[in-house]
Order: structure tokens, then C-alpha cells, then sequence
């Protein structure tokens, strides 16, 4: 009530001042109305801009980035019927493999995940199908529930709560795939949205990892977690994981990683409240709905990758136009101070792209059991005109590796770790250099910006991958 009559002063005020501009036979009030709409629609708040923003922006990634995988977060069924937007989705429906939740409780926020239609992305459809039967298995469920006991906090009665949690989630927020690369490697791709309160976000990745294990695939999830900074202690009652929580659940899983280590993205010391990186940055206005929102700004991170493969560079999206690049500093694609959705991001997330190095395609994969007893081998960096497209994957999209070096970064920018100080787990170590891999490879969603490792380094027994978040 306290803004009560500010905002009525604001009303009277405006009201005033649209009558003395139609009194007024010095404006031009067909230009006027231009104008306005110009405005409103640039903000993407209308239905329709809204679609075409998102259309536009998905297909500027695509044609930069060439990503072999997309995971969509909340994608609107009903944009489907506007002709812009259909005529975009029918072209994308030519090139990928489209997955659905099992079951679409709300179609105006549906998880999807895309696999584009290649040799060197087969569809396993089979085991894609079984996965179903899988997860919703008692024998399962209770393997979910230990996993949670072993690695949580979590209370016998938040723990009966996470089950019915995960029966709910595996039908409807999240989505899983399992695909063959041309080398034989199998993979289980996710694309996850939790809870707005984040109270399921570690049970969404108990179950990605046990599944994993149950088909012996590698994994690369893509989803939004929504993990708070700071949950509230009624929310932590039911398993709310903050990013902090929710981060250092993840890092118990080795080789399991994010693409946001905690020793990169945490202050010294670390703070709930405080992180170097956001992937949300919002804040509401007085002239919006839910009053009680306006002026607290909600700057967290939110998205993530998380797999079994190393990512070795990860940068945020939310200006789409203009040259690809791995460089945030560069400000063509990221601006750290921009609220979001705006006239450049009609999504109020930004996009997350990872580069990731995978394991051996020649000998069995990688998976959480043996990868530790794996060899490794340590990559030295490419120069930047011997780089290649790469395959690439995302919770809202997917893109593929850039030419352009991103040797330089922002303040809010992950920091670089030359590729020849990470240790990767590979099947065996190479002896000879290889022939440069063909054009794609796999992407995924992150934000790091660590060196690309070029291709032409690779051993015969490792890919590279790119993955992308929306």
C-alpha cells in the first residue's frame, strides 16, 4: 500500500499528458503510435514479439554456432500456431530429432531437447524408449532415495518428499535421449527444469547419474536449476538446494563436473549471498504486476552444464546478432549489467555455451565407475586459424565451436585455465597426431571462457563438444 499513491500520481499524470498530445495539433499522432508500438514491441513482452524474439535469437545461434544439440527450458506450444514462428519451427523439425516430455502439464512452459539428424548424432531409439519404464521403477525410485540419503542432509521425510518429487519430474520437466556417435560412443542427453523454489534440482541430478550408470553412458545435462543464492528456510524444509549446495552436490560426483567449478565462481571466502557469475539478472518495475517484487533485483546463477566430460571454456549469451565468439569481453554477445528480457534478450536467462572435451570414442566410455582409473593426457592450446566447428549442445539451444579466440575476458568472466594444466580422462593416451576431425562434433550449455582446445590436438581417442543453455 505504501506506493499506493505514487503510482496513482504516476496514473493522473499520464492520463494528462496522452490528452494534451491529442489536443495538441503539433504532434503527429500516427508517428506517435508508431513510435509506441516500436517500444513495446522491442521490450518482447507481446505474444507475438515475444515469439518472433525467440525465433529470431534461436535461429541467429543455429546459423552461427551449428550445434548439434538444443535443450529448451520453457518453450511455448501455442507460439507454434503463429506463422512466423511456424514456419521457423517446421524448418527446425527438418534438421533435429525434437523430444517432448513424457506428459505436458502446462504448454506454455515445455522442456524440450533437440538432437540434430547426423551420423554423427544416431538416435538410439530403443534405449531412449526404455527410459521411461526405467526411472519410474520402484527398484529405481529407492536407488534414488539412497542416493539422496548418502549425499544430502535430507530428513527421512524430505527424502519420502524427493521421491514423489522424481515420479512427478521424470514425466514432466525433464528430458532424456540416448544417442550413438559415429565412433560408437553412447550418450544420454538431458535437458531439466526445476522447481521454481529449486526444491528438486538434486534429485534431478541423483536421477540423471544413476541412469547414466544403468546404461552405461557417458552424460551432458543441460538445465535450469534454479538455484538461488539464498533459499528461504521454509523452501530448505523440502530440499531447496542454493547454488552453493546444489553446486557442491554435483562436484561429489567425480568425473561428474559443471561447467561453473566452485573454486572458479565462489568469493574467498564464499557467501551465499555472493557469486562472480549470473546467468538471471531481473528486476521488476512498478508499473508491472506483483508489486511486491519491483525494485529487488534477482541477479543469480541459475544454469548449468553438468557432465562427465571436462568443459573447457563456457560463455553467456544475451545479445544474439553480430559474429560468434567465445569472448564475453568483447561485448558482442554479453552485457553483464543488462537486466533481462530486453529489446536485445527476450528471455529473462541468458543463453549458456560450453566447449567440452569428451573421452575415448574407441574404447568404452568414460563413465563415473572407471573414469578415475582412466589414462590422461594433458592438451597444449591451437592457434586460432587451425579451429574447427565442434558439436554442441544446450537447455534451451545448442551451437557449435567458433574460429574467434577468446584470449581476453570481462571482470565477470570464469577464468581461463590453459587447456595444458587440465588433466583429461581419456581411454588411452595417443602416440601419433590425428587427421583433423570432420566439421561437427557435440555442444552443450555453460559459461565458462577457457582456450578452445583446437581439434588438430586431439588424440584419436577424444572429441571436443560445445553444449548450449537457453
Amino acid at each position: 500500500m505504501k506506493h499506493f499513491i505514487p503510482l496513482a500520481v504516476f496514473d493522473n499524470l499520464l492520463y494528462h499528458g496522452v490528452c494534451f498530445a491529442l489536443e495538441n495539433e503539433k504532434f503527429d499522432l500516427t508517428q506517435l503510435v508508431k513510435q509506441l508500438k516500436g517500444f513495446i514491441d522491442s521490450m518482447n513482452v507481446d505474444v507475438e514479439q515475444k515469439a518472433k524474439g525467440i525465433s529470431d535469437a534461436l535461429n541467429w545461434v543455429i546459423k552461427s554456432y551449428e550445434p548439434e544439440i538444443i535443450s529448451i527450458q520453457e518453450n511455448n506450444k501455442f507460439w507454434q500456431k503463429l506463422d512466423s514462428f511456424k514456419v521457423f519451427w517446421d524448418h527446425l523439425e527438418t534438421e533435429y530429432h525434437i523430444f517432448d516430455p513424457n506428459s505436458i502439464s502446462n504448454p506454455q512452459q515445455v522442456v524440450q531437447l533437440l538432437i540434430k539428424k547426423s551420423k554423427d548424432c544416431v538416435v538410439d531409439t530403443k534405449a531412449t524408449e526404455s527410459i521411461g519404464s526405467i526411472v519410474k521403477s520402484k527398484a529405481f525410485l529407492a536407488k534414488v532415495r539412497a542416493e539422496l540419503a548418502k549425499h544430502t542432509e535430507f530428513t527421512p521425510t524430505i527424502l519420502d518428499e524427493q521421491v514423489e518429487k522424481v515420479k512427478k519430474i521424470v514425466e514432466t520437466t525433464w528430458v532424456p535421449a540416448v544417442f550413438t556417435t559415429s565412433k560408437g560412443t553412447r550418450v544420454l542427453a538431458c535437458a531439466a527444469h526445476g522447481n521454481s523454489k529449486g526444491t528438486d534440482n538434486r534429485a534431478i541430478i541423483a536421477v540423471t547419474v544413476l541412469l547414466s550408470r544403468e546404461l552405461r553412458t557417458d552424460v551432458v545435462l543441460g538445465m535450469d536449476a534454479n538455484s538461488n543464492n539464498v533459499c528461504k528456510a521454509k523452501d530448505v524444509k523440502h530440499g531447496a538446494g542454493s547454488r552453493r549446495k546444489f553446486n557442491e552436490f554435483v562436484e561429489q560426483y567425480k568425473p561428474l563436473e559443471s561447467c561453473f567449478p566452485s573454486t572458479e565462481i565462489e568469493e574467498k571466502p564464499a557467501q551465499d549471498s555472493v557469486c562472480k557469475y549470473h546467468t538471471v539478472r531481473k528486476e521488476r518495475t512498478y508499473l508491472q504486476m506483483q508489486i511486491k517484487k519491483a525494485d529487488k533485483l534477482d541477479q543469480s546463477l541459475k544454469d548449468w552444464v553438468i557432465t562427465n566430460y571436462h568443459a573447457t571454456k563456457t560463455v553467456r549469451v544475451n545479445k544474439f546478432s553480430g559474429s560468434a565468439t567465445w569472448s564475453e569481453a568483447s561485448g558482442n554477445v554479453w552485457d553483464t549489467d543488462s537486466c533481462m528480457p530486453n529489446s536485445l534478450c527476450p528471455s529473462d536467462h541468458c543463453m549458456l555455451i560450453s566447449h567440452l572435451v569428451c573421452p575415448s570414442e574407441e574404447g568404452p566410455a568414460v563413465t563415473h565407475d572407471n573414469a578415475l582409473e582412466a589414462k590422461t593426457q594433458k592438451l597444449g592450446e591451437t592457434p586460432h586459424e587451425q579451429r574447427k566447428p565442434s558439436w554442441s549442445w544446450s537447455d534451451s539451444v545448442a551451437w557449435a565451436d567458433t574460429e574467434e579466440s577468446s584470449s581476453s575476458q570481462s571482470a565477470e568472466s570464469p577464468p581461463s585455465v590453459p587447456p595444458a594444466q587440465r588433466v583429461l580422462p581419456v581411454a588411452k593416451a595417443a602416440k601419433t597426431q590425428p587427421p583433423v576431425p570432420k566439421k561437427s562434433e557435440l555442444e552443450m550449455k555453460g559459461d565458462h571462457n577457457t582456450p578452445a582446445v583446437a581439434n588438430d590436438d586431439l588424440a584419436p581417442c577424444q572429441r571436443l563438444y560445445n553444449c548450449v543453455i537457453l
